[in-house]
């Protein structure tokens, strides 16, 4: 923790990014509360801007390579994907044709093979659409 407080405290930035509260995977959490205690430690008055990667049961939609289309919530079991997030989110980042495309040979590069997880590589490239989203942390309730 003492690193990233002065890495915050040195750097001073006005906005911050990180995996969500509500993402599936235990160390994308353990990431989002680690910044955002870290932040509150030094008194960071700048924007923290959540992104959900392993939303549950299955985020991003709509899947596969997209790059012209916007994220979309949809019911999945009788259930709202993402959970636990509203939709549509607080902040939506329009990305150019050029942009989108530099993400997925981005994510093509560091292919890496899960075990049990045949589909991960198409998940991750599932993440290339016309922007990039964000959820704002509601006070108290992460």
């Amino acid at each position: 923790m003492g690193d990233l407080v002065e890495l915050l405290k040195k750097l001073q930035p006005t906005e911050i990014y990180v995996t969500d509260g509500t993402d599936g995977h235990i160390d994308h959490r353990a990431a989002f509360w680690f910044v955002r205690d870290a932040a509150k430690q030094v008194g960071y008055k700048g924007a923290l801007y959540p992104y959900l990667v392993h939303g549950l049961p299955a985020w991003p939609f709509p899947t596969g390579v997209t790059p012209k289309q916007p994220f979309e919530s949809r019911k999945v079991d009788g259930e709202v994907v993402p959970r636990g997030l509203p939709w549509p989110p607080p902040r939506r980042v329009p990305l150019t044709p050029e942009q989108a495309e530099r993400k997925l040979k981005s994510i093509q590069a560091h292919n890496i093979p899960v075990v049990g997880m045949p589909e991960h590589q198409r998940e991750m490239e599932s993440f290339v659409k016309s922007e990039e989203v964000f959820w704002t942390p509601l006070a108290g309730s992460r």
